[in-house]
This record gives C-alpha cells, structure tokens and sequence, in this order.
C-alpha cells in the first residue's frame, strides 16, 4: 500500500523502472550459481558412490566365485592317481607267509599335531596283525620360538593320551634333522635284531599301505633274510659324500658345527620318503667301534644313511680315493684316509623301488612325484586331509580292519 523506505533515511525507496522484458530472463529468473555448483556436488557424490558400490559389487562376486570353484573342485587333481590305467596285481591278495615285524621310527615337527593325529587314525589304526607286528613312535625335537611354552603344554597332553610320541633333547629345527635320525635308529634297535625284521622310518607327510608293502617286498624278493643280512629298501638316489665323526655323542644336543666330511666312491642313499634297514644292518651300524657321523646340515640327513652304509664296506676299500673338497678347509684339495667304523667290511643288499615309493605328484619340492598306482607302498609329501581321504578309497581301505576308522565319506 505503501511504498517501501529505507531504515536509515527514512525516504521512499524508489520502484524498479526496468523493463522485465529486456535482456537475458535467465540471469534474472535461472538458477543461482549456487544451486548449479551444489547439484553438481551432488551428482558427483551420487556417480562417485555408484562406482564404490560397483567395485565393492565385483569383488563380492568374484570372492564368491573363487569359493564356489574352491568348495566345488574334485579333492583329487586329474592325474593324482592311476588305479583306472592298470588291472590290480595278483601279489596284494597273496597270503603272508609270516607277519612282518617293523619297529617304525616317524620323524615329525614338535607342532605337528594334526598331522600326528591323521597318522594314528588313517594309518596306524586296524592294520591286520596277520600281515604286520609294528611298534612305532613319534620323534620330535624340543619346541622353540614364540609358541614353545603352549607347544610343550600340547605335547605333554598328547604324550599322556597315546604314549607314543618321544621329545628328543634336540632342538626342533631343520639344522638338527640328522641327530634325530640317530635317535630314532637307536630306539628302533634297541632290541635284539632277532626279535624284529626291519627298522622303518618315515617323514610324517608319509602315507604307507603295511598290506601291500609286506605282500610286495614278498612278492619282489622272496629271499630276503633281514635278521641275518644287511639290507636297505626305498627309494634310492646316489652320492659321493662321505662324514667322518669330529664331534663326541654325548646324548644331548650337539654344538653347532658339522662333522668333517670329503668325497669317495658313489653309493645310493634312501631319499627322505623313508627306508627300511634290517635288523642286522641296525644292529651292526649301532655296533660299531666308532660314533656315526650325525653331525650333518639339513639337507644331507638322508644322504647320511646311505655314507653310514657305503662307509662300512668303501673305509676298507684300499683302492678307494677319498678326497677334501674346495668347500671344504684347507681349502687345497688333498687325499684322505677314513678310519673303518668297524674291523671288517660288510656290504650290504640295496634294493631301489622307485614304483612303490615316490612323492605325491605335482607337489613343491617332489623329485620323483609319479601318480599313485596299486605298486605305491609309501607315497610322500601327502597332507593330513588327502592321508584321512585316501585311507577311505575304495581301491585300498579294504586293506585295513573293518571298522578300524569309522567317519562319514564325502
């Protein structure tokens, strides 16, 4: 009704006069700079969340994806086993002429309680006493790191339930593998060799079939005599290194250091899927006059056995050249003369199987992986969920006790 004034004059404030008609309506009626610049805000919020959400989206699928192959993959990769490409041999349902008796030595890691586990139940347990008398034990080393307190607090539980697990005064550490080894050879012959056939070891990844390796060592060498020959089975590999013991054997553990070694004539070795030594040649490597050399870096603990075998016939070998190596201190090569272990050679029978033992194949570190046949006796590098399923295969669980492990297949 009024024209409007201005506070502070307190005069009339005068009408617009411009023609609402002239010039850009835009500028006057448009959106403000304002608006524009906050919408656009806005849209870029909403383009940048809708592409975090589609990441987020794909990984989602592609998780889901990895554990859908994950869960729905065969257990067994193609070419893990090769039952279907051979008729099953007529030796594994022989008759055993007599049991076969076996001190069993299996060297494992102080933690490996899983794997200890798969071992009683998927292969110790319901072995038919017509076919095999085993005594075994676990060897462990002494736990280290971080966890040894509530490694040692495990261990002495499961010492207390199965009583078969033995905890060496030897750190548990690769560096010490061959010290174990001696133990274990010595808990295996610590009883008269003519109360047992053969001296077994094992690596804990080792899955061994008892049924078909009696009726195979019986079927391939009727002859043989383990409590009156020296004899050595498994898988075998060759060297030229020999040891001579620098370090006294007094039952603990050793001081750092390796004993002396050269080289010499070639000999097989047993590789680390594990061996069988008679009871006489047990009883004659623990015998002797001289301490074993066990003093010996990881790897060389199974090469070891075989120098311990070779050295009792090769250290009597007068025309044998035996020689430092450059690795070696002093370092220019020179001959050497290794005193005999014992006061007369004794050569003994190497019987290489390269069919009955062998790694898993395809596995990291397996040398001699081949696929799994009705020949495979003792097959390496095998983990405690493949050891419990194989157990459950219809071609070999028969060769247990019935009832001897009862879980559901899958």
């Amino acid at each position: 009704m009024y024209p409007p004034t201005s506070r502070s004059t307190a005069l009339y404030t005068s009408l617009p006069t411009t023609n609402p008609d002239d010039g850009d309506l835009s500028a006057r009626y448009g959106p403000s700079t304002s608006f524009r610049r906050n919408l656009r805000g806005r849209l870029l919020a909403y383009s940048s969340s809708r592409r975090v959400r589609w990441v987020l989206c794909s990984v989602m699928l592609a998780l889901l994806y990895i554990a859908y192959r994950y869960f729905t993959r065969p257990f067994w990769a193609k070419g893990t086993f090769k039952f279907d490409e051979e008729p099953r041999p007529a030796y594994l349902d022989d008759d055993v002429l007599q049991p076969l008796v076996i001190r069993l030595a299996i060297i494992s890691r102080a933690d490996e309680f899983e794997v200890r586990e798969a071992l009683r139940e998927a292969m110790l347990t319901g072995i038919s006493q017509r076919d095999v008398e085993l005594e075994y034990k676990f060897f462990v080393g002494k736990p280290t790191g971080l966890k040894k307190f509530w490694t040692s607090r495990r261990l002495s539980k499961e010492m207390e339930e199965y009583e078969d697990v033995v905890v060496t005064k030897i750190s548990d550490t690769k560096s010490r593998l061959s010290e174990r080894r001696l133990v274990a050879l010595k808990w295996t012959g610590s009883v008269s060799h003519h109360r047992y056939d053969y001296s077994m070891t094992i690596d804990s990844d080792t899955f061994c079939r008892f049924h078909a390796l009696v009726r195979r060592l019986q079927h391939l060498y009727p002859k043989l005599k383990p409590r009156q020959e020296p004899i050595v089975v498994g898988r075998m590999n060759s060297h030229l290194v020999y040891w001579e013991n620098e370090i006294a054997d007094t039952g603990e553990e050793s001081p750092a250091g390796e004993d002396a070694y050269f080289t010499g004539p070639w000999y097989s070795y047993p590789m680390g899927i594990g061996y069988l030594i008679s009871s006489n040649l047990t009883e004659t490597l623990l015998n002797a006059q001289r301490h074993l050399p066990h003093h010996i870096n990881y790897p060389w603990d199974d090469v070891m056995i075989g120098a311990w075998i070779s050295s009792l016939k090769e250290f009597h070998n007068t025309e044998a050249e035996f020689k430092t190596t450059l690795e070696h201190p002093p370092y220019a090569i020179h001959e050497v003369k290794p005193k005999p272990i014992l006061p007369y050679p004794v050569e003994s029978t190497v019987l290489d199987d390269p069919v009955g033992w062998h790694d898993f194949v395809g596995r990291k570190g397996g040398a001699v992986g081949i696929p799994i046949g009705w020949d495979t006796v003792c097959i390496h590098r095998m983990r405690a969920k493949e050891m419990r399923a194989y157990r459950l295969m219809k071609e070999i669980k028969d060769e247990w006790e019935e009832g001897s492990y009862v879980v559901e297949e899958a």
